[in-house]
């Protein structure tokens, strides 16, 4: 396969898998051997096994790490916890490393771009996420700012531990609530049916009606 090929059909879907290439009629070996070389020359980029990303001639990087996460693990996860809590600045800090949520078991991508983290959730709970595109254009799941938060206490948060005023305030030193809404809070309350996720809502609208 020709390199002015490959960037002929990697120009219009920047990431690609190797068995669409062979679906294309292009040999695997020959394939692995030309996309290795690729690799070395800096315009493929290695995503996982099989699942590679196209830089480009510039070599650059046009999708998002949310668009890369949607990919790497199927169709059935979404972007939540701190990555999705630093996307609504939710919370001061910017976060590197991708955490999504998935109804399949937990599970760590690394590769040039960052890590990739998935936490299984039950799937009566892979609920309240919405769509997103990125600034190139491509489209990711990712969960409401209110699911995102309580998907941080769902995993983070040890059940005897005090949710209370200081825990967002000093700890997660939450900001922006006005996007927090109290009536998807109290959907999600009946979603999660827990006590320290109804414990963490009353102590949120509280501070919400004092904000």
């Amino acid at each position: 396969m020709k390199f002015e090929d490959f960037h002929r059909l990697s120009v219009k879907n920047r990431i690609f898998t190797m068995q669409s290439m062979e679906l294309l009629g292009y040999d695997r070996e020959t394939l692995r051997r030309q996309i290795q070389n690729w690799i070395q020359q800096g315009y493929v980029m290695q995503l996982k096994k099989g699942l590679y990303a196209y830089l480009g001639l510039e070599k650059n990087k046009l999708f998002s790490n949310f668009y890369v996460a949607s990919l790497l693990y199927g169709d059935n996860s979404y972007i939540s916890l701190e990555s999705a809590m630093s996307f609504y600045r939710l919370i001061p800090e910017r976060v590197f490393q991708v955490s999504s949520v998935s109804t399949s078991k937990t599970k760590t991508f690394t590769n040039d771009l960052t890590s990739f983290n998935y936490k299984h959730i039950k799937p009566s709970l892979f609920d309240y996420f919405i769509h997103q595109i990125d600034e190139f254009g491509n489209a990711y799941k990712i969960a409401y700012p209110e699911k995102a938060l309580l998907d941080y206490i769902y995993f983070k948060v040890k059940a005897n531990q005090n949710i209370d005023e200081d825990f967002f305030e000093e700890n997660l030193r939450l900001q922006n609530l006005e996007i927090l809404k109290a009536s998807r809070l109290k959907k999600l309350d009946s979603l999660f049916n827990m006590k320290k996720i109804s414990q963490a809502i009353v102590v949120l609208k509280r501070i919400l009606k004092n904000a």
